[in-house]
């Protein structure tokens, strides 16, 4: 597996708030000489769970005070585990 990654990203809707989102996954590239597009899902994330890491001065208004109650997120989860990098989501 090689250090080069590519973000991918999708809507999707979180339950907890009833509000549509934007999940970013982190893939990387498996190497693999028969199909260099070819990546591994590592780890997605949402704006919320983001948001919250900063300071509420520095929170983006849209999810300001919004906290992730789900630490074992299935959105997190709904991610193929190898993708072809030039398809999106």
């Amino acid at each position: 597996m090689t250090n080069e990654y590519v973000l991918l990203s999708k809507v999707a809707k979180c339950s907890h708030y009833n509000k549509e989102i934007i999940l970013t996954a982190k893939y990387h590239f498996t190497g693999n000489s028969e199909n260099p597009h070819e990546i591994h899902f590592t780890r997605a994330t949402c704006p919320i769970i983001e948001n919250s890491k900063l300071s509420k001065d520095d929170q983006c208004e849209e999810y300001k005070y919004l906290e992730c109650f789900n630490p074992c997120c299935p959105l997190l989860a709904d991610f193929p585990p190898i993708w072809d990098s030039r398809n999106p989501l």
